[in-house]
């Protein structure tokens, strides 16, 4: 150990005079280990002359390292921002003023310290503690707790309608949080509300609707300013109020909607479709329609039927498509949105083009086009040159119908094409396109194996 503290003090005394600068002796200091021999100690710092053995408490600011780094090390960043903070009036600061001098003071005096030193957790903990003293301020001259109630933090807008079903998981929960929140999602997929009066219940965010894929509502909100389902009801609360119903929801919330019984209120009848009394009297508010149904296609080929929805007053349109095999499996389904529509005709020729789109990218037989639109199947049959303002939707769809392997186009009752009417009316009021392989949206599977039942049967 002596030779190696003579070698490095002669290395130390080379280093010193080859550049040539002449260094402080008062100013330099040496530590030793506890467990160094005194004499060695001596003799070190006599070839060194160097006097001091111990470091100064801090060295630019920033404590002098020596062995590991403890917390009262760092005692002077403790005291330094208290000082700092307790200098000012905090009782006459608003909450903007002391984020301000928290950012631009506070976290300022530690930005230095950490860029050099790994902070202990204790002392992290105590500058955060000082911080967060300071933001709360006191009251009565006692100071604020920063973890208060959940019942004094949060002030709701109205007793009852804050729930835990409202969680949501932060960034830096806890695994114990996270775990209950994690039960809580799973109960969320399958919980609903009871009605009762509907005045603790929301619209458009909570589940209530009793439907297959989600429980909520799927029609768009819009401008609808209606937020608790006791606003849906009549004055008397007994009752559904047919006009919002039919104005701010489609057929397929509708529908599932007024079978939902609350506190006081009657199973309300469908909107729309047979009703009778119980006596087999006809209810003179309700629209009664006959329909064949849908009509399956020849062995080895696919129907595809299409329509297409227009509403002038507000410029909306949409378009439904859907394709069956002759056991009335269903090959796809589609609605679509059509934007900057002019007339009902030009959305059922984009309804026809969409039709035959899918089919040339998933229908490898031959292919039934099936609208209930006249005009566009006797333009679409013609051999000649279409000269109307469609004529080039017309001609796309000609060139479409090449791609087939056998293609025709005929027409059906519209009675005979509801499902495909039905998508397009879901097309318009949500304002949403989606295509669906193998299968249909919710909305309409009921209608499906009830338009096949019929035809399969026969």
């Amino acid at each position: 150990t002596s030779i190696r503290h003579i070698r490095f003090a002669r290395s130390y005394k080379i280093m010193k005079e080859a550049p040539g600068q002449l260094i402080n002796r008062a100013k330099c200091s040496i530590l030793f280990k506890r467990k160094d021999d005194t004499t060695e100690q001596d003799q070190v710092k006599r070839i060194l002359r160097v006097e001091l053995d111990a470091f100064e408490p801090k060295y630019l600011g920033l404590p002098t390292p020596s062995g590991r780094m403890k917390g009262v090390q760092f005692q002077p960043l403790r005291e330094k921002l208290q000082k700092r903070l307790s200098a000012y009036t905090e009782k006459h600061l608003s909450a903007a003023a002391k984020e301000v001098l928290i950012k631009s003071v506070a976290q300022a005096l530690l930005t230095y310290i950490m860029g050099v030193f790994k902070l202990p957790l204790s002392v992290c903990d105590d500058l955060t503690s000082i911080i967060r003293n300071f933001w709360w301020g006191s009251e009565k001259g006692k100071r604020k707790n920063s973890m208060d109630s959940m019942g004094r933090i949060i002030t709701q807008e109205k007793p009852g309608r804050c729930s835990i079903l409202d969680s949501v998981k932060s960034a830096n929960a806890s695994a114990t949080w996270q775990s209950v929140l994690h039960g809580l999602e799973l109960l969320k997929k399958g919980i609903i509300w009871r009605i009762g009066d509907g005045s603790q219940v929301r619209i458009w965010r909570d589940p209530w609707i009793p439907q297959e894929v989600t429980l909520k509502v799927s029609s768009r909100r819009g401008r609808c300013r209606l937020h608790w389902v006791s606003d849906l009801l009549n004055s008397q609360g007994t009752d559904w109020d047919r006009d919002k119903l039919l104005r701010y929801f489609n057929e397929a919330d509708r529908e599932p909607m007024t079978v939902v019984e609350g506190k006081g209120k009657k199973p309300a009848r469908p909107l729309g479709g047979r009703s009778d009394d119980g006596r087999g009297r006809r209810d003179d508010t309700a629209s009664v329609t006959t329909r064949r149904g849908w009509q399956k296609p020849e062995d080895g080929w696919i129907k595809v039927n299409v329509d297409g929805a227009f509403v002038e007053q507000t410029g909306t349109a949409g378009a439904g498509v859907v394709a069956r095999d002759t056991e009335g499996s269903v090959i796809f389904t589609a609605w679509r949105v059509l934007f900057d529509c002019a007339s009902a005709k030009e959305a059922e020729a984009r309804a026809c083009l969409e039709g035959l789109r899918l089919a040339s990218q998933w229908c490898h037989e031959p292919v039934i086009l099936e609208s209930d639109c006249a005009q566009m199947v006797e333009a679409l049959r013609a051999h000649s040159e279409d000269r109307s303002d469609l004529c080039f939707l017309i001609a796309e769809a000609r060139e479409l119908g090449r791609s087939l392997p056998v293609w025709r186009i005929s027409k059906v009752k519209r009675e005979n094409n509801f499902v495909a009417h039905e998508l397009a009316q879901l097309a318009r009021q949500n304002t949403h396109t989606a295509t669906w392989l193998g299968q249909a949206p919710a909305c309409v599977r009921d209608l499906i194996t009830t338009d096949c039942m019929d035809s399969l049967a026969s």
